[in-house]
Parts: structure tokens; sequence; C-alpha cells
């Protein structure tokens, strides 16, 4: 019988990633135990050339416990040395197409027997690739008592937020007529660079927009997806804020949700579209308490965490 940790990097130069984190409570709260390993420069040093010379790999597994590590846009060298002697069931997000030789080789190296993949088309890919492998599809995650869903529509501030990477082509549909009509429209004035500087700011942020703008990396960015449309982390936070989400709903969403959360805007006359939805935002309460509810089942780590721990123990001994 192994033991199952859950076994995250803290770099204390940089803010953790929030979803890592909850992530980790979520997971505790199954009676997974944790563990913390502090990236020190030697540490990461010794990672980065370990993962570039493809020396992550694993020579013997030796009994009493099992790893579940987040290994996330192809950081294995986290993984460094325990990879080793140790069975890694590595959980990851940012797997594109252009890549998959990659995730493929690394796979094979550390001798997986169990991994998550956070894209649903990735994980079928992969799946094919390596049949003696369970690949399971667990998409991105939200813990929703980060955020503050409280404020009615009518009554938020921020009319159109557009977070992180976003559509040129609907941005530059829509923000002059924003700008003339004097709505606030909040976006990376940088690409790059932060709007809100805090976890809480963003939190504050979320909760005080009525429209939250997400379209899948095959929109935004098609030369890196290549195709390939999954469900970012925006979706669920914007969700957990109560904000209408406008855009276009990768197919995966829709099929964890079981509807579309996302309001599809008109191809033909998204300025008019944008207009009809801000006149009158109290018209999409039931969908936006639809999807808060649907959230709360489907789109947690409470719920994710459940997952992965009943396939570890249906595929592991453990």
């Amino acid at each position: 019988m192994n033991e199952l940790v859950f076994r995250r990097p803290v770099r204390p130069r940089l803010v953790s990633l929030y979803q890592v984190e909850a992530m980790e409570d979520a997971l505790v709260q199954q009676g997974v135990r944790c563990e913390r390993v502090t990236m020190t420069t030697t540490r990461e040093f010794v990672g980065r050339v370990a993962k570039h010379a493809s020396l992550v790999r694993n020579f013997a597994v030796m009994p009493g416990r099992a790893v579940l590590a987040p290994v996330l846009r192809r950081s294995e060298g986290d993984l460094f040395p325990y990879c080793y002697w140790t069975r890694v069931i590595p959980w990851s997000f940012d797997v594109w197409p252009s890549e998959y030789d990659h995730w493929e080789s690394f796979y094979r190296r550390i001798r997986a027997r169990l991994a998550f993949v956070s894209a649903r088309d990735s994980a079928t890919e992969l799946q094919r690739r390596l049949p003696n492998v369970r690949i399971v599809w667990s998409p991105e995650a939200t813990d929703p008592s980060k955020y503050n869903p409280e404020k009615p529509l009518s009554k938020r501030g921020i009319g159109v937020l557009e977070l992180g990477r976003r559509s040129a082509a609907f941005h530059e549909n829509v923000r002059q007529l924003l700008e003339s009509r004097g709505i606030k429209h909040i976006y990376e004035a940088v690409p790059g660079q932060k709007i809100f500087a805090t976890r809480e700011a963003l939190a504050l942020g979320l909760g005080d927009s009525v429209m939250s703008v997400c379209f899948p990396a095959a929109v935004t960015h098609p030369e890196t997806s290549q195709g390939l449309s999954t469900a970012t982390h925006r979706y669920f936070e914007s969700m957990a804020s109560k904000c209408i989400l406008v855009g276009e709903a990768p197919d995966e969403l829709i099929e964890l949700f079981g509807y579309n959360p996302v309001v599809t805007l008109s191809r033909c006359n998204v300025t008019d579209h944008l207009l009809e939805i801000l006149g009158a935002p109290e018209r999409y309460r039931d969908l936006v308490e639809q999807n808060y509810a649907r959230l709360q089942e489907v789109g947690t780590w409470q719920a994710r965490a459940k997952q992965i721990v009943s396939c570890i123990s249906e595929t592991l001994d453990v």
C-alpha cells in the first residue's frame, strides 16, 4: 500500500500560482498529505539542466508512496531528483499540440502509469500515443471562496473586463465605441502588464465587472494553439465572480457544464450585441446564477480533487 503525497514547488522570488495553492487545499481536504519544496537558485538551475538534457526520468520505484505533482508548461525540472526513485503522477496544463512529442517523451522517461491533463483534446491525443498509460482529462478549476460575487450586475462599475490575452479583432472593434459611450473598459494597455497588482485586487475587479470577455487560445493565439480549444482558469473565476461571460466557449467547457455558459457574441454586429447586454445586464441574471450553481458542482478544486483521488485509487495501489 502506497501513501499518496502532493508535492509542489515554492519559489520565494515569485508569487505562487494560486490555482496550485487552491489545488493543494482541496487535496488536503481529501486526506492527501502535502509537501512543499523550496526552489532555491541552485535547485532551479540543476532542474533546468536536467530538463534540457532529458535527464528527468525514473529508474526504480521505491515502495511506500506515490507523488502527485503539478507539471505546468513543461516544468518537469521541478521533479529532479526524486523522480529517479519515486512513482510520479503529473497534473499538467498548457499541453499544446506543438509539444506533444515532448510530453510523450517525458511520460515515457518517468515511466508514468497515470497522468492528468487539463485540455480534453490533448489528453485524447496523448492517450492514443501512450496506450499503456492512463491519461485522464482533468480540467482547470477554481476556489469560489476567493472571489466576490455579491454586488448586483446593475451596480458594478466596470462595464467590460478583458483579462490577460485577448482577441485583437474583438478588442479593436469595441474599444473606441466603449470609450465614446463612457463605459469603463479595463484591459492590458501593454500586453503582459498586469491590470491588477495583487490577487485580492483581481478578485475585487472581477466582482465589480458586469462582463468578462473570454475567448479560447484557438481564437486569440491560433499560431500557438494549432486548433486546440481549451477552458482556462479565466472562465471559472469569472463565473465565481458572477460576471456575464461573453465571447466563445470551448467545446470542452460545454461538455463539462452540460450547456453553453458563455454568451456567444454576434459576429455580424458585435458592438450592438455588446451594448444590448450592457443596457440590461439583469436580463442575464438567470444565466449568471445557473453558471455559479453549476460551477459549484463541476468547476471547483474540491470537485477536481475528488476526481483525481478517485482515479489514483482505481489505477494505483494507494
